[in-house]
This record gives C-alpha cells, sequence and structure tokens, in this order.
C-alpha cells in the first residue's frame, strides 16, 4: 500500500489564517481493500492548533472502531513546538473504551475508541497523527464499503485521498458535490484519487461532504444503516 504522504502535495496561494482556532495543513487518507472484503485504512492528519479552546478539544483525539472486526492501530501522536522540538505521546496515553453509541444500545457492543490524550499541546503548536484501521474479518464475506468524510467544520489546506481496489473489481462509488476523483490503473488495481481543501471560512453542513463505495449496494445499505458512524478521520471530543 503507498503510504499517502507519498501523494503530491497541493499548491495554495499564500493566505492569513492566524486568526483561524485550527487549520488542517495536510490530510491524507489510503484505503486499500482486497476481493475477500478485508481492508487498511491509514489515516495521516497535520493540524496546526491555535488558540486554547480547539488546545481542550484537540487534546483528546477519538478514533472509532467496530472489534468485531477491525483492528485499530494509532501509530503515531506528535507534537511540534514553535521552536521545532518534538513531543511524542506514548502508548500509556491511550485507552480503549466503549463507544457511546453502545453504551446506550446494548446492540452495538462491539463499537468501541481508543481515546488519545495528548502530551504538551499548546496554542501555535503542530500536531500530528497517524492510525491504521485493518478490517480482519468483513461484515459479509467478500464485499467492503469504505466511506470517507472530508474536513468540512474548519480550514483545510490539503486533502488527497486515495481508494485502491482489484482492477476486475466492481465497485460503486459516489464523490461528494464539487469533488471528483481522478481514476488510474496501476498493477492490477483500479485506484480512485480524490483532492480538494476547504480554504474560505467553514460553515456548518447538513450534509457531509462523504466518499461512499460499496460492492453489493443491497448488502452495503443493510450494511451502513447497522453502523451509527462512518469514518471520519479523527473525532476532536
Amino acid at each position: 500500500m503507498k503510504h499517502p504522504l507519498a501523494l503530491r502535495p497541493k499548491q495554495e496561494p499564500d493566505k492569513d489564517y492566524s486568526r483561524e482556532p485550527l487549520v488542517y495543513e495536510q490530510v491524507r487518507g489510503a484505503l486499500r481493500f482486497e476481493n475477500d472484503g478485508t481492508g487498511t485504512i491509514l489515516i495521516h492528519v497535520r493540524m496546526r492548533v491555535q488558540d486554547y479552546a480547539r488546545v481542550q478539544k484537540a487534546g483528546q483525539l477519538v478514533f472509532n472502531y467496530n472489534a468485531a472486526n477491525e483492528k485499530l492501530e494509532v501509530r503515531t501522536v506528535r507534537v511540534t513546538k514553535l521552536d521545532g522540538h518534538a513531543i511524542m505521546t506514548n502508548e500509556g496515553a491511550i485507552q480503549d473504551l466503549s463507544s457511546p453509541v453502545a453504551q446506550a444500545a446494548p446492540m452495538y457492543t462491539d463499537l468501541r475508541q481508543k481515546h488519545v490524550i495528548v502530551t504538551g499541546l499548546s496554542p501555535g503548536d503542530i500536531l500530528e497523527y497517524e492510525a491504521l484501521t485493518t478490517t480482519i474479518k468483513p461484515m459479509f464475506a467478500g464485499q467492503f464499503w469504505p466511506s470517507w468524510d472530508f474536513v468540512s467544520d474548519a480550514i483545510s489546506l490539503d486533502e488527497q485521498v486515495e481508494l485502491n481496489v482489484p482492477w476486475d473489481r466492481e465497485v460503486k462509488v459516489n464523490s461528494p458535490a464539487g469533488i471528483q476523483s481522478e481514476v488510474r490503473e496501476e498493477a492490477g488495481r483500479r485506484i480512485y484519487h480524490w483532492s480538494t481543501s476547504n480554504t474560505t471560512h467553514p460553515k456548518a453542513m447538513e450534509i457531509p461532504r462523504r466518499i461512499r463505495s460499496c460492492t453489493a449496494p443491497r448488502r452495503c445499505t443493510r450494511a451502513q444503516a447497522a453502523a451509527p458512524f462512518g469514518l471520519y478521520v479523527c473525532e476532536l471530543a
């Protein structure tokens, strides 16, 4: 699987975002799935946190996963100070907890969250994290339906996502309005590539800017209806 940071950076004109509470400088997503329904989702995020209120929220990262068929690994959480000094968050700061949805609805007991208390975060710092979700057993054999929500509630300078699937596999892919994918063939794979940004003052959106993909529409509709949340880069508590 190609690392998401290998994607070509998107060039944006210089603008002043110093008054924004939070700026996503770079977001990368690499989604790769196989014919048997197994797959991986690798995310890497780099954000600049610019006020105390956002430090309180970004200081606790929350990652969702389904323990029945997924494994979640928080690979890296790093804070870079203004002087270039880096502070790593160690594994002891990661808690594996039951999802609030599972607490409210017992039928969702497999829904879990990993909470990460970020070490040393202050206004003006850069926060980076990387996490890998592995589907080890698909909900329906031979099927997959990954989704991705683009950043819509903050300034995002450069967000790029790739979906990598077998070339001969029929997959229905829906892109959000205004964000079209580029498709290429490479080594027996079909690769969808999206690139976008959100550089105007963000407004609340009733409908998320979401990529939806599915191999078996009827089954996937049922599975998505059973899942209380889709894939998000990360929740800020």
